[in-house]
């Protein structure tokens, strides 16, 4: 993605607009009895705004991006982690999620690179809210991107390494096979494909009889 996003200014449940201002950033503030904040905002380049917002272990967490004009993108990053995480999203503009750590959670939106050296503008609405209690939440979702494409061998063992254990496997096409992961501390079922001796694709298929 691209670098780092939230601004300076309290924010009520009510809509509200932020003009543009390169690398700004936002406290999030509810007001009395609300549990989310919309704000409107327009980023020119390579400009980039950074909503803050503070909440707790365990509580949920949603925020929505909507471009009104051109395309903006968003990252999203937990309490003193310099690195984007999804957190679980499926939709990249439209994330809910269990938060793992109490903090400042920080919220950047920004345009893509080619976007941004045209110097177009984007318009957008950003919605973030937090509801429910504090509590325990799950560790975060162990990251097994790099292992695509890897030898079968070390990428095995590697699933090991980060805290999995092997409950299945099958045959997949004439030169394949897979195998069905389960790490019972993240709740993660993952699936990877070998093909040729690389592992071909690694998948989060969600349920499994034997991912308990």
């Amino acid at each position: 993605m691209h670098r780092i996003f939230f601004a300076a200014a309290a924010v009520s449940a009510l809509l509200v607009a932020v003009p543009a201002v390169a690398q700004q950033v936002v406290p999030v503030t509810f007001a009395k009895g609300k549990s989310s904040a919309t704000l409107t905002g327009s980023i020119k380049g390579d400009q980039d705004r950074t909503y803050t917002v503070d909440a707790k272990a365990g509580q949920k967490m949603t925020v929505t991006l909507k471009s009104t004009k051109g395309s903006a993108e968003m990252n999203i990053f937990a309490p003193g982690n310099d690195t984007a995480i999804s957190l679980g999203a499926t939709d990249p503009y439209n994330v809910t999620t269990v938060l793992p750590a109490t903090g400042r959670y920080r919220v950047q939106v920004y345009q893509m690179r080619a976007a941004a050296r045209r110097g177009e503008v984007a318009n957008y609405t950003l919605t973030i809210g937090i509801t429910g209690a504090a509590g325990a939440a799950k560790p975060a979702p162990v990251k097994l991107d790099d292992l695509q494409g890897a030898r079968a061998a070390g990428a095995l063992d590697e699933m090991e390494r980060r805290g999995f254990r092997n409950v299945d496997g099958f045959q997949s096409g004439a030169n394949g096979s897979g195998t069905v992961w389960w790490n019972g501390a993240t709740r993660q079922c993952m699936q990877l494909i070998t093909v040729d001796g690389r592992i071909d694709s690694v998948t989060d298929i969600k349920t499994h009889p034997k991912c308990r």
